[in-house]
């Protein structure tokens, strides 16, 4: 049919083969649901338990049962060990940083596996007690027909088993809501443990039936296209039915081997998977909360700018540049000593660094994680390589060729843009399997190969590679340049906002999803240059020079170099790429390399440079005590004791602040605010049901009632958080129920949070400049120059208001090391450097010492009256909402069921009856 075989025989070996996708799917999920993370090491824990099993069975002659049995025990205790020794270890860290640590395990697991299929004579032993016959030309062994029977009992159990035992209810529980798991005495790590337990188990089962019908193990076989079909079929399943995972795992299977009986048809199930994967992400999307869950940052950050005093010292405040320099001179020096081989291995580590500076950029501020960056790379070397032989313009190749990675990037990233954690990681290791095993091989693009035109200047043509390092290395210091002069602009701290705290930063005007998208398409087009200069650098180019592995390698040299650092991914590079070519190590060094780099992940996130992070600071404190300064003092201010000092002045430094004059705020309507009829639902949950109230300007508000009422629900709706059932927010005037948080915040209706996480990894003066975007909005193009006008009046402005707020000492300390009081002062600098008309506050006074709460309604007060703002609060402190508001509105299930004054609310029989209960003692 069409030309492709739907025989018996193909089908038959189809499905027999996506039972192992499908297990391999169930995998996936099982870890994924408990732990919300992606299990890379899996595929290497069921080798290596298999790899095991055949050693004793073949070779110490013992019982197949018992050898299978062995192997589940195997799988499933590496798998847990994972977990316990290596996953949990970095729990408060990124997620990209366990994942990088798996891919570490995994490799580690593969090559000792190859190592021990030495001593088992690389033959894995077929099960007894289940037939063998053929099916036409189709030989089905015992093996394949074990899978065949125990897959289905394998499932049907596991699905029993969390659905009706009390450890599998466990499991669930755990995964849906730890905390209240941990409440109910179940023990989240432990249920997490037990997943990624039964997960090896599985892995280990689905590779003693599938891998004795594999003939010859190679590391290409275990490579990432084994893992992406059964993270396709686990992405179709929402990483959570076990079921639809298993079934779409085999129709992946029968579709794969049906389509490779067609001519021309390679790299097509890839094409599949890929669209496949979309499918899956476009419904996560579609289901996604609102909000994900907020990662910490805070252990994998670099101290970014040095204490006031050393600033003012030069070699301190230019060590950093001289170094730089001493290291591009050394560089350029290397072609007049080295040979042409060695230039070579040079050219490649650098480029896989400018690819990796793009994974600094992307993941390091952008908190994204992309596998694919090095596919975008060779859809940039074809490119180039097309349009330097048309135009014979180097340059203009690798400009051509950045530019279409850019826009390729985008086109990939967009459906996971309201996505967080790993699924773009997912999207972008599919991409790179198709550009691999499908868009590179056709003949447009590399076809079988195609020798790259060199570099020409005039008469001088770079035909060595000792000639083209140079250009290289211009390339490489370009890009470093840019990079650095992103991360410090405008850009680089809207980037670091969305990555803390996406839904403050969006309240604070960043557009999140057009700073993402901008932040796909800067980085794509570093890894193109990165990729179009590697592709130059070959006499014969071809598909095989962008493999999947590099685009993973380079993740991984970025991280173990240090995510944030702009030499990160050089150093990451030189050890992950440069040694094994450099001294050409074997499968021993190999893994001897990659259990190093473990080793200093796990016990140091920052990397390598952060190893040396105590080193450079001691070199710092030296000179500084060169120049009469004393370290102690100087870095003083910079403590957590410090910072969270800054607490105690939290009602001083409000009440003392506003002495200046009163700043005017007009609102051209008849109220400030006009909320109509606002309903949301979750499920079956009638969360607010037809509330309607309005705020007239300058007035101060209050909603008040138990927890669960739908007051903070009602916020998210006016905030634009959360969309309406029903219903309209009208701000002066205007319907805004359709406008963004971020275009409500730009028009004046700007909202605080309850918990006041605000970013943590950002210092003060960093957050009230991203809150200075409002009124001047940074540019990509400036910033990726280094024009720095702009910057130098927000920072201006923002200082302007810290000082005013009395926090000047504190304005180089990270938020995150703030007490709750000081972060709420840094939360009102930032409200107010929006410039707002109306205010919502959601509890202000939440986690905040009660001294300070009792001076909290004078500040506010004096804020209100100082700036003119309208201020719309919840609060459950009722002697501070009734000094501070002019009226009260009271919610109950979702329905308003008192307005007036606050005497009258207060009064109100169902207010009383809603927070006490009824009864002649109440």
């Amino acid at each position: 049919m069409f030309g492709f075989d739907f025989s018996v025989p193909f089908v038959l070996l189809g499905a027999l083969t996506g039972l192992s996708y499908g297990l391999l799917a169930v995998g996936v999920v099982l870890v994924y649901r408990s732990s919300k993370f992606i299990n890379f090491a899996y595929a290497g824990t069921g080798i290596l338990a298999a790899a095991i099993a055949a050693v004793g069975i073949n070779r110490f002659d013992v019982p197949y049962v018992v050898g299978f049995i062995g192997a589940l025990l195997i799988g499933g205790l590496v798998s847990a060990g994972v977990d316990i020794f290596i996953v949990r270890k970095l729990a408060n860290t990124p997620k990209v940083l366990p994942m990088v640590a798996t891919l570490g395990v995994g490799e580690a697991l593969i090559l000792l596996t190859l190592a021990i299929n030495d001593a088992s004579g690389k033959e894995y032993p077929q099960p007894p007690l289940f037939p063998e016959f053929d099916v036409g030309a189709l030989f089905v062994s015992s093996s394949s027909t074990a899978l065949a029977v125990l897959t289905p009992i394998v499932i049907i159990g596991l699905v029993l088993f969390f659905k009706r035992t009390r450890f599998g209810i466990g499991v669930r529980a755990a995964s849906v809501n730890p905390d209240a798991a941990q409440t109910s005495g179940i023990s989240p790590k432990g249920m997490s443990t037990l997943s990624w337990g039964f997960a090896g188990a599985i892995a280990a089962f689905s590779a003693l039936l599938v891998l004795p019908s594999q003939g010859t193990l190679t590391p290409d076989l275990l490579g990432p296209d084994l893992l992406l079909r059964g993270l396709a079929a686990a992405a179709l399943a929402g990483f959570v039915n076990l079921p639809v995972a298993m079934t779409t795992g085999v129709g992946i299977g029968v579709l794969e081997q049906v389509l490779r009986t067609r001519p021309g048809t390679a790299g097509y199930i890839d094409i599949v998977l890929f669209a496949i994967i979309l499918l899956g992400i476009g419904i996560q999307t579609y289901r996604a909360a609102p909000r994900d869950v907020v990662e910490r940052w805070d252990g994998v950050s670099l101290p970014q700018r040095l204490p006031e005093a050393y600033r003012e010292v030069w070699i301190i405040r230019n060590l950093g540049r001289i170094l730089g320099v001493l290291s591009v001179a050394a560089a350029a020096m290397v072609p007049v000593f080295a040979s042409n081989r060695f230039s070579f291995i040079a050219i490649t580590v650098m480029c896989f660094s400018i690819v990796g500076l793009s994974v600094g950029l992307l993941t390091g501020f952008g908190g994204q994680v992309s596998l694919g960056q090095f596919a975008y790379g060779g859809v940039a070397a074809a490119v180039s390589v097309i349009v330097v032989k048309a135009t014979g313009v180097f340059f203009m190749g690798i400009l051509a060729g950045a530019i279409v990675a850019a826009i390729v990037a985008v086109l990939v990233g967009f459906p996971a843009l309201r996505v967080q954690g790993l699924l773009l990681a997912v999207a972008t290791l599919g991409f790179a399997l198709v550009v691999s095993s499908w868009l590179l091989r056709q003949d447009w693009m590399f076809g079988r190969g195609t020798a790259p035109p060199q570099p020409i200047f005039g008469s001088l043509v770079l035909d060595t590679s000792r000639e083209y390092y140079y250009v290289v290395l211009i390339g490489l210091v370009v890009m470093i340049w840019i990079a650095r002069n992103l991360r410090r602009s405008g850009f680089g701290r809207k980037l670091v906002a969305v990555r803390d705290n996406e839904p403050a930063a969006r309240a604070l005007t960043v557009p999140a999803a057009r700073t993402k998208l901008q932040l796909y398409a800067v980085t794509g087009a570093i890894a193109g240059v990165g990729g179009a200069l590697f592709g130059h650098a070959h006499t014969q180019l071809s598909a095989a020079i962008f493999p999947v592995q590099a685009s993973i390698n380079v993740v991984i040299a970025t991280v173990i170099g240090g995510l944030e650092a702009l030499t990160g991914p050089l150093v990451g590079s030189l050890y992950l790429i440069g040694i094994p070519r450099f001294f050409e190590v074997g499968v021993e060094g190999l893994a001897a390399l990659a259990a190093v780099w473990l080793v200093i992940l796990i016990n140091q996130p920052r990397g390598f440079l952060g190893i040396l992070t105590n080193p450079r600071d001691r070199i710092y404190d030296t000179l500084a005590k060169l120049r009469g300064i004393d370290p102690a003092k100087a870095r003083a201010i910079d403590t957590d004791e410090e910072a969270d000092a800054a607490s105690q002045d939290f009602h001083v430094g409000l009440a003392s602040a506003f002495t200046g004059e009163i700043h005017e705020q007009t609102i051209d309507a008849p109220h400030a605010l006009e909320i109509s009829g606002l309903t949301k639902r979750f499920g079956g949950l009638v969360a607010v049901n037809d509330v309607s109230f309005t705020v007239d300007p300058g007035e101060t508000v209050g909603l008040i009632g138990p927890n669960g009422a739908g007051k903070t629900t009602v916020f998210e709706m006016v905030g634009g958080f959360l969309k309406p059932d029903a219903g309209s927010v009208v701000y002066e005037g205007v319907d805004i129920s359709s406008m963004s948080p971020e275009q409500r915040a730009r028009r004046g209706l700007v909202r605080s949070f309850q918990n006041a996480e605000m970013f943590p990894t950002m210092t003060l003066l960093e957050a009230v400049m991203v809150a200075k975007e409002r009124t001047l909005p940074s540019n990509l193009v400036t910033s990726a120059l280094g024009l720095q006008r702009k910057d130098r009046r927000r920072e201006s402005e923002a200082m302007e208001l810290i000082d005013l707020f009395g926090l000047t000492e504190y304005r180089d300390v990270p938020l995150g090391a703030f007490s709750t009081g000081t972060r709420r002062i840094a939360e009102f600098a930032c409200d107010l450097a929006l410039e707002p008309k109306v205010l919502l506050l959601d509890e202000p006074s939440a986690g905040i010492a009660q001294a300070e709460t009792e001076a909290l309604a004078e500040s506010l007060e004096q804020i209100r009256d100082t700036f003119g703002i309208t201020i719309v609060v919840i609060e459950h402190d009722m002697p501070l909402l009734v000094q501070l508001c002019d009226r009260m509105i009271a919610l109950e299930a979702g329905e308003i069921i008192a307005t007036g004054t606050p005497a009258e609310v207060q009064r109100n029989d169902r207010v009383v009856e809603s927070y006490l209960g009824a009864g002649a003692t109440v």
